[in-house]
């Protein structure tokens, strides 16, 4: 019987108390927080594109001697700007559903999306998912939420492309705006009678 190869999270597999990681391509305990990250792993290939070969999982972002810091998933631009050890471009923090996500969550996202020097980083659990824009012009502690996470072209001079990235339906959640090119084309007006 011939080995089945993972090159996409294409369906979630669990056997007894196992879950299968595609990135990591073993069997792993089936905990509440590793549940999270799989089903997770499966939005980030099958929703919004990204591929196996992009992504690490249970990466260490700290370095030597440093205290240990692993990102659940550490996301590059592309497979070739992983290989050639390039910056990433998201971190992302899962933690299980029965954990409310804090501040200090938030700041551990931050704070590795800062020491790889990543522009955007998430945070996620199935009642919430955050994305966030660490401003690296700025003290640690300040940064921007969004309303989606950004799609692999983001930077890249395709802004259009950026604001079509797909959208997930939440409750109390808006959806983004439409791309400008949807728009429409006439100025609004600000105040009585003028335009802009």
């Amino acid at each position: 019987m011939a080995k089945k190869s993972y090159v996409k999270a294409d369906e979630i597999q669990i056997k007894g108390n196992k879950i299968f990681s595609p990135v990591r391509s073993k069997w792993l305990p089936l905990t509440p927080e590793e549940r999270v990250r799989q089903v997770y792993l499966f939005v980030l290939t099958e929703e919004y594109g990204y591929t196996i070969d992009q992504i690490s999982e249970e990466m260490d972002v700290a370095g030597r001697g440093s205290a240990q810091a692993r990102a659940d998933f550490v996301i590059w631009r592309s497979a070739q700007d992983k290989t050639d050890q390039k910056p990433p471009f998201i971190i992302v923090e899962c933690k299980s559903d029965n954990v409310t996500i804090k501040a200090q969550d938030y700041a551990q996202g931050e704070h590795y999306a800062r020491m790889t020097d990543a522009p955007f980083f998430v945070t996620h659990n199935s009642r919430e998912t955050k994305y966030w824009r660490v401003k690296k012009d700025r003290m640690p502690g300040y940064r921007r939420d969004r309303e989606h996470p950004p799609c692999r072209c983001h930077g890249q001079g395709n802004r259009r492309v950026v604001l079509q990235a797909p959208r997930i339906q939440r409750k109390g959640v808006r959806r983004p705006s439409p791309p400008m090119s949807q728009r429409d084309p006439q100025p609004r007006k600000k105040g009585p009678g003028r335009r802009l």
